[in-house]
């Protein structure tokens, strides 16, 4: 006698976006990740850590304070279609940034502080200003801006590899080597 398997869950997104707070001081986060990030707040401590010898050192440890906030990335803020030819993505995305408003300012500023020499940082992958037309202005001034992680162009794959060569320029090489050009020797 067969049994039959229940039906799979209905797909859920993996980390639900944070409601904006309301109250405090906030500020809008532009970010041109695909995915978004989640802020974590953590807060130094110093513990006494056992040694080998039998002792104790100080030394300094940080700790999560469980505060955290989950900033849109611009393929979760546009459902999918960031990189589309789409009009209406530009209005969703100023400059290909997706803005996250209401992100707690004491949470940005300690979120900052222990990034300040990540890439994201100091590329201006992520920024955050305090309101969402400075916000929208300072995206459109980065526009040209990129993550890394954007999808490779189909027609041009190599474009974005250091030393990497276009489409054409491979297909010019083996024509040559077929044909016996300046580049080959003879045969």
């Amino acid at each position: 006698m067969e049994t039959e398997l229940p039906p799979p869950p209905a797909p859920r997104p993996a980390i639900r976006h944070s409601r904006p707070r309301g109250t405090g001081e906030t500020v809008v986060v532009a970010c041109r990740m695909p995915q978004g990030l989640i802020l974590r707040a953590f807060a130094e401590e110093t513990y006494m850590e056992p040694q080998r010898d039998g002792t104790n050192q100080k030394v300094k440890r940080y700790k999560a304070t469980g505060e955290q906030f989950v900033i849109k990335g611009v393929q979760t803020a546009s459902a999918g279609q960031a990189f589309a030819a789409n009009p209406a993505v530009r209005e969703l995305l100023p400059g290909g940034f997706a803005l996250t408003y209401g992100v707690p300012k004491g949470l940005w500023d300690n979120w900052l502080h222990h990034n300040r020499n990540s890439q994201i940082v100091k590329r201006g992958v992520i920024f955050a200003m305090p309101s969402m037309q400075a916000a929208t202005e300072e995206a459109k001034k980065h526009a040209d801006t990129k993550s890394g992680l954007e999808p490779v162009d189909q027609a041009n794959p190599g474009a974005r590899m250091p030393g990497g060569q276009s489409r054409a320029e491979r297909q010019l090489k083996v024509e040559m080597l077929e044909t016996g050009g300046p580049d080959t020797s003879p045969r």
